[in-house]
């Protein structure tokens, strides 16, 4: 199989993993707070991680720069949990997937791979899109505990450390060797990035932990939440540590978009939440716009 079509494989089956935050986070906020949601989420991750990665076999303390994308990574996981539980699932995976328009603007910076001024018409289209989930909220009467504004901001900014995410992964990946050079043992810059992202957002949110509930109560929440670490967290970013090797950053990106397209419909049926017509609107104007602009041939 080509380098580029097993690599393409493995970020939709990472796309695939990460589909389900949603629908879970929505259904675990009936137990736990979002500080709780996201440390506990990251733990589980990190196990998982741990036992597949085996981060003893290389170097334990990696460089400053791939501490300082793994902080970006644990400030994402944190962003986009709160973005769920101020505003609806569809709404934060729609805004949280404007990072292909970010790494378009920031990937020739970063990693030298062209930006092609033919994209500006759809990064302005993107733009209109995120437009219309904003203009959807301003009327729109919030559930309690809910203030849809400010979720949507913490969305974006979840979805611009994303990219820089997608672009600290592709950076951080296998590098290949010269003939005859003994690669070298330990994980990949890019499983580091993600293994230390996970620890990092495990320990900032424990001192916010507030109270749990009562055990009888945790059963099923908790399994969610652990349903959220090992297979969307942790088992979603190995398989896209793995596949970014052989696909370029902004075709990553695009190749995420099957998340935006089923986590809405997981949210729906399992926590019968359904997208406003303007969320529907703005989602479908943000995925038209960086599919094309992705799909467009150099």
């Amino acid at each position: 199989m080509p380098k580029l079509s097993s690599g393409a494989l493995l970020v939709l089956g990472a796309a695939f993993c990460w589909s389900i935050s949603g629908a879970c986070i929505k259904t675990a906020q009936t137990a736990f707070d979002s500080a709780q949601i996201s440390g506990l989420r990251s733990g589980f991750a990190l196990l998982f991680l741990c036992a597949v990665i085996r981060p003893w076999r290389g170097k334990l303390i990696p460089r400053p720069v791939v501490l300082l994308l793994s902080a970006v990574y644990a400030g994402m996981l944190v962003l986009f949990v709160q973005a769920n539980l101020f505003t609806t699932s569809a709404n934060a995976i729609f805004l949280q997937d404007t990072a292909p328009v970010w790494v378009s603007l920031l990937a020739p910076l970063a990693l030298k791979e062209p930006f092609r001024l033919r994209d500006v018409g759809y990064l302005l289209a993107c733009v209109g899109g995120i437009g219309l989930l904003f203009v959807g909220e301003v009327n729109l009467e919030a559930a309690p505990g809910q203030a849809p504004l400010l979720g949507n901001g913490l969305a974006i900014c979840s979805g611009l450390m994303y990219a820089i995410v997608v672009m600290g992964l592709r950076w951080g990946r296998a590098k290949t060797l010269p003939t005859g050079t003994t690669p070298q043992k330990g994980p990949t810059e890019a499983e580091q990035i993600v293994l230390w992202g996970n620890l990092f957002g495990m320990l900032a949110c424990i001192p916010f932990m507030g109270h749990f509930a009562p055990e009888t109560q945790l059963g099923t929440p908790l399994a969610i939440v652990a349903l959220l670490g090992i297979v969307q967290l942790g088992l979603g970013y190995y398989l896209f540590t793995l596949g970014v090797t052989h696909v370029p950053a902004a075709q990553a990106a695009m190749l995420g978009l099957l998340e935006p397209v089923l986590n809405p419909v997981w949210a729906y049926f399992f926590a019968h939440e359904s997208p406003t017509p303007w969320a529907l609107a703005g989602g479908f104007v943000i995925l038209a716009s960086v599919t094309l602009m992705s799909l467009r041939k150099e």
